[in-house]
């Protein structure tokens, strides 16, 4: 609402919120024992929104430096995210012929 009320598109919120969950769920596997258990819930959440933030950056400063579009940019920044997430939620294979799964 406030990109739309600036005068400009936000369509590729989808990607922002790939990446920010990508972060979060990074965060909260990779601190399995957290030493402050209280301060875990806070963190993911701020890993999300920084993970987010960052990655809206980049459209960001190729809209403010050269001026490029916000369709071309959200929409490519979206198949990045999309792309990120497919590959981090599918379980490692073999080989890209084989369809059995690597025990974990």
């Amino acid at each position: 609402m406030l990109a739309y009320r600036g005068g400009f598109f936000n369509i590729g919120v989808d990607g922002q919120i790939y990446v920010g969950a990508i972060a979060t769920t990074g965060l909260a596997f990779l601190a399995a024992v957290w030493p402050v258990p209280g301060l875990l819930l806070p963190s993911v959440l701020l890993a999300g929104l920084v993970g987010g933030a960052v990655f809206r950056a980049i459209p960001g400063v190729l809209r403010a430096r050269w001026g490029v579009s916000e369709i071309f940019r959200h929409c490519h920044a979206y198949v990045a995210a999309r792309a990120l997430g497919e590959g981090t939620a599918r379980p490692l294979t073999l080989g890209s012929r084989s369809r059995r799964n690597l025990p974990v």
